[in-house]
C-alpha cells in the first residue's frame, strides 16, 4: 500500500489528471491511516461532499480508460490501479465505519449537531434555564429550597443519556453547565458542590445564590476561580445578616453596637462579594417568602448598583 507522499514523488497526479479536490481527500485519507485524523470525522466530510465524490468517481472512470486506451506498462498500470484502488477505499469508508460501529455513532457527528439533539433532548430550551438541586450536597443549617414552591415551577430534567458513555457523560454536562443557572440554596451548598465536581467548577457560566450561612465569605472566593463565570444573581433575605464579617466583630469589639437590624455591608461575605471582577451581568434578588423574610428593595437596590459599579469598573478603565 503506497502512501500520499509516495504518489506525489512519483507526479501519479499528473500523470493521471486527478483534480486538485481529490488530491486533498487522498492526503486526509492518508493522516487517517496514520491516525493523524479521526476515521469518522473523515468519513462525514465524505459523506457532505458530493461534488468531490463525484469528481473521485470521474477519476477512477479517467484511470480505466487511459489504461485501456493507451499501452501502458506494467509500471503504469500498476499506478493506475494504485490510484483507483485509494478512489474505492475513499468512498467506501462511510459505508464501513457505519457498519463497524454497531450502534449510533453518536460523538462521530459535529459539535454542533450533538449540541441540538443535547438542547432537544433537555426540552429545547434557547435561554439560560434556572435549575435547582432539591438535595443539598452540604450538612448545614440553611434553609434548602422549599419544594412545595419550586416542584410547581420546575420539571425534573433527565440525566439517563449522560450514562451512555464516558465521552458523552463529560461533553453533555459540560454544555449542561455551560447553557443553565445553577441556583443554589445557601454557600455551603456551592462550595461543597464546587469542590467534589470538577465539571461544575470548569464549565459554570451563571449562578443564582442565597446569601446566608457561615461560610459566604470563603464561597464568594471561590467565584474568583470559575473559569467561565459569566452571570451572577444574589438572592438577599433577613438570614442574609445574622453572621457578622470578620471586620465587624472586631470594631464591635470597641465599639457598642446599633440597634436595629443588621445591615448587608456589616454581614459576613460582603467584602468577598464587592472584590469580584470581569463578570458580565449582575443582578439582586428577594428569596422566596416560604423560606425567608424579605428585605426592603431600597436595599437590594442599594447592593445591585454597587456590586455592578465595581464588576464593570475594570471593563470601563480597559476602554478608556
Amino acid at each position: 500500500m503506497s502512501n500520499f507522499y509516495e504518489q506525489k514523488t512519483l507526479r501519479l497526479f499528473e500523470k493521471f489528471e486527478v483534480p486538485e479536490c481529490v488530491i486533498n481527500f487522498f492526503k486526509l485519507y492518508d493522516d487517517v491511516r496514520t491516525s493523524a485524523m479521526d476515521e469518522g470525522r473523515f468519513a462525514n466530510l465524505i459523506r457532505v461532499s458530493p461534488n468531490t465524490c463525484e469528481a473521485i468517481v470521474n477519476t477512477m472512470v479517467k484511470c480505466a480508460e487511459m489504461l485501456n486506451n493507451s499501452k501502458a506498462n506494467q509500471t503504469q498500470s500498476k499506478h493506475g490501479l494504485m490510484i483507483i484502488k485509494t478512489c474505492r477505499e475513499i468512498l467506501n469508508l462511510p459505508h464501513r465505519v457505519y457498519r463497524d460501529v454497531g450502534v449510533f455513532p453518536l460523538m462521530k457527528l459535529p459539535l454542533e449537531t450533538r449540541r441540538e439533539i443535547y438542547d432537544y433532548y433537555f426540552g429545547n430550551v434557547q435561554d439560560n434555564g434556572k435549575v435547582i438541586n432539591l438535595r443539598k450536597a452540604s450538612i448545614c443549617a440553611c434553609a434548602p429550597h422549599e419544594l412545595s414552591v419550586y416542584t410547581q415551577q420546575y420539571r425534573r430534567i433527565p440525566m439517563n443519556l449522560a450514562l451512555a458513555s464516558r465521552a458523552v457523560f463529560q461533553e453533555l454536562l459540560a454544555y449542561f453547565f455551560q447553557r443553565r443557572t445553577i441556583f443554589f440554596s445557601c454557600p455551603c451548598d456551592m462550595s461543597r458542590r464546587l469542590a467534589t465536581n470538577p465539571i461544575l467548577h470548569a464549565n459554570l457560566s451563571s449562578i443564582s445564590i442565597h446569601w446566608c450561612g457561615n461560610v459566604s465569605d470563603k464561597a464568594f472566593l471561590q467565584l474568583k476561580q470559575l473559569p467561565h463565570l459569566e452571570n451572577l444573581d444574589i438572592v438577599i433575605s433577613k438570614t442574609s445578616t445574622l453572621i457578622l464579617s470578620a471586620r465587624e466583630r472586631q470594631i464591635r469589639a470597641f465599639f457598642a453596637p446599633r440597634r436595629g437590624l443588621l445591615t448587608l455591608p456589616e454581614s459576613l461575605g460582603f467584602e468577598q462579594l464587592i472584590s469580584l471582577r470581569g463578570l458580565r451581568e449582575v443582578t439582586v434578588s428577594h428569596s422566596c417568602k416560604s423560606k425567608a423574610e424579605r428585605r426592603t428593595d431600597a436595599e437590594k437596590a442599594a447592593l445591585q448598583a454597587l456590586l455592578r459599579s465595581l464588576v464593570y469598573k475594570e471593563e470601563e478603565e480597559e476602554e478608556e
